[in-house]
């Protein structure tokens, strides 16, 4: 039997600006659905891997090994080798910011030291996709570390990891 993955992230915006001038009202809106398409594979807009970790603790830095010994929701192992889509959120509830980014060590896609990083605020979205066939490069020991920091305290974050394999 074969694992095999398909789905679609989405962003919508609708927004409507107002304005009254003198007796008229100016309107502008956007409406825009944004989607990208994942079927099962290791090709363009394709995936096989997906992990996830829903409401978990922060009190220090926790480093996700994406070339490590995870585990995927059926219990399946989930090495990457490309990132296509990192999704990352936290609740409106948190005192602090997640730092998610750079690894002294081994930092991946993009952040190249332990001071690239990208705060996510209290109710914030992180969302990162990269459909194309070759993604984000995954190179076990020196580019796959994602690491997840609290700015203080205890601070909670969800995240899900998209990949292919190739």
């Amino acid at each position: 039997m074969s694992t095999a993955v398909a789905g679609k992230i989405s962003v919508v915006a609708n927004l409507v600006l107002t304005n009254t001038i003198g007796l008229q009202a100016a309107v502008a809106t956007l409406d825009r659905t944004l989607a990208t398409v994942f079927t099962s594979g290791v090709g363009l807009n394709q995936v096989n891997r997906i992990y996830t970790e829903l409401d978990k603790s922060l009190s220090a830095a926790y480093d996700l090994d994406l070339s490590g010994a995870l585990t995927d929701a059926l219990g399946a192992a989930c090495v990457f080798v490309r990132v296509k889509g990192l999704l990352a959120w936290t609740p409106t509830t948190n005192t602090g910011n997640v730092e998610i980014g750079g690894d002294a060590a081994a930092a991946l896609f993009g952040f190249k030291d332990p001071t690239d990083v990208i705060s996510v605020r209290p109710g914030g979205t992180l969302l990162l996709l990269a459909p194309d066939a070759t993604g984000y490069a995954i190179t076990a020991t020196t580019a796959d570390i994602l690491q997840f920091t609290p700015s203080a305290g205890t601070q909670l974050v969800s995240f899900c990891v998209i990949g292919g394999n190739a």
